[in-house]
């Protein structure tokens, strides 16, 4: 299981469903190929802007043993929102993380 802290550094508070939207892939002969999260998610996240205490915590578990991934792509989208409120406005974020052999 790995965790990520999710800092936004924007002016707008971004909510993000249960599973964030998160994708993961790996990276096969120069091709991203995408593998799964095996966690079951629970409960929505908002992650207000870094002046408010901007930081969430993104936990997930890819569907094949970290030993066997040696750079690991995660993918999260979310929603803006604007007056208390998700709006259909997305915004996203990705980082590619070199896991050890």
């Amino acid at each position: 299981m790995l965790s990520l802290a999710i800092n936004n550094h924007s002016s707008n508070a971004i909510w993000f469903p249960p599973d964030f939207n998160i994708r993961l892939f790996i990276l096969e002969e120069n091709t991203w190929v995408e593998i799964y999260d095996s966690l079951i998610p629970s409960g929505d996240v908002t992650v207000f802007p870094a002046d408010e205490g901007g930081i969430g915590l993104l936990v997930f578990k890819p569907s094949i043993p970290i030993e066997e991934i040696s750079l690991l792509r995660v993918v999260i989208v979310g929603n803006i929102i604007e007056t208390g409120k998700p709006t259909l406005s997305l915004v996203g974020a990705f980082l590619d993380i070199p896991l050890p052999p």
